[in-house]
């Protein structure tokens, strides 16, 4: 048995065991040495072996804390509320994780990540519950500080989203209700597209302000009751590069100034400002492009009457896959005709 040991530790073996207590002695030293909280609990809910980082943790003797009850160390209510129905849960055979509170004496409120894995006999049985118990409250509290900061980002962009549309509210109160009503219907077509909801947030932002550019076009020619020359029309057609440049500078998570610049794009490439086509435009874009259509037609103009509900559709239907996104025609149809959608008066 010596030779056999020493002619492996010649050979370069990297572990030799002189028999089974040596194994133990060394699994004990690693478990020891583990900063996690590493516990054996039977069926009976009783702790059978637990580590030295356990035995700190509790300010407990391994001697004291062996033996004792999950619920004796850890009180009835946690039990109950917490702890035991993972552990029936492993002790049926499943592996769970969780993350939750837990209080100490010596360590204070820790937010740990707790691993339960069934341990089973030579018969395949589970006996046991081997419970890993990793303390994650720096990276708890820093992810928390990170939310905060985001909230308050996200908070900062809202508000500066809001007062660049309060803005043009000021001048020209008619493409202020209209922004209002196409980040409606906008945000319900890309709902109704089971799209996800961070791209949502980033076209109902857009929407707020897809017509910003307007404060560049003289108030006379948008309020204008009569028929708008080539020229005014040339005028009012620079929006979306006006707001595409008002908004270009802003960071924001989503391509907000894209979007705005693009919004006018149609599919075969007779949009404006850029003649972009198909899938070259944002999807958000061609979202916001068939909201900003239908809502045109249905609602009042200083030059014409609102045309209706009925008549926007038909618009957007014969031009389905030619100037509009055919999915967001097909949404924007079921919405008004199967969901009830309607515009807030």
């Amino acid at each position: 048995m010596e030779k056999t040991e020493r002619r492996k530790t010649e050979e370069g073996s990297s572990v030799s065991f002189k028999g089974p207590d040596e194994l133990w002695r060394r699994y004990a030293f690693i478990v020891n040495t583990s900063r996690s909280l590493m516990t054996l609990i039977n069926k009976d809910y009783v702790y059978e072996v637990v580590n030295d980082a356990s035995c700190l943790a509790h300010d407990m003797k391994r001697e004291d804390l062996i033996n004792k009850t999950v619920s004796d160390v850890w009180g009835g209510e946690v039990f109950g509320d917490v702890i035991r129905g993972y552990l029936d849960r492993c002790l049926a055979g499943e592996e769970i994780n969780y993350q939750a509170w837990f209080k100490f004496k010596v360590l204070g409120l820790r937010y740990f990540d707790v691993s339960y894995h069934p341990y089973r006999n030579s018969s395949g049985e589970v006996t046991h519950a081997v419970v890993i118990s990793h303390d994650i409250t720096e990276m708890k509290l820093a992810d928390d500080q990170i939310q905060q900061s985001f909230m308050k980002l996200q908070n900062a962009m809202e508000k500066t989203i809001d007062s660049l549309a309060s803005t043009i509210g000021m001048r020209d109160p008619y493409t202020a209700n209209h922004q209002r009503r196409v980040t409606k219907l906008a945000c319900a077509l890309a709902r109704e597209m089971d799209l996800s909801e961070d791209m949502i947030d980033g076209i109902r932002l857009a929407s707020l302000v897809h017509d910003i550019g307007k404060m560049h076009v003289p108030a006379e020619i948008l309020s204008k009751p009569g028929k708008i020359s080539d020229v005014e029309f040339d005028m009012i057609e620079t929006h979306c590069r006006a707001g595409y440049d008002i908004l270009k500078e802003v960071e924001f998570p989503w391509p907000i100034a894209k979007i705005v610049l693009q919004h006018h794009e149609r599919l075969d490439g007779s949009g404006y400002p850029s003649g972009l086509k198909g899938d070259s435009i944002l999807r958000e874009s061609r979202i916001i492009a068939v909201a900003d259509v239908v809502e045109a037609m249905c609602s009042h103009r200083p030059y014409r009457p609102a045309l209706g509900v009925d008549v926007a559709l038909d618009e957007i239907v014969k031009e389905r896959g030619t100037l509009y996104d055919s999915e967001v025609v097909d949404a924007c149809v079921s919405l008004f005709g199967e969901k009830g959608f309607a515009f807030e008066e």
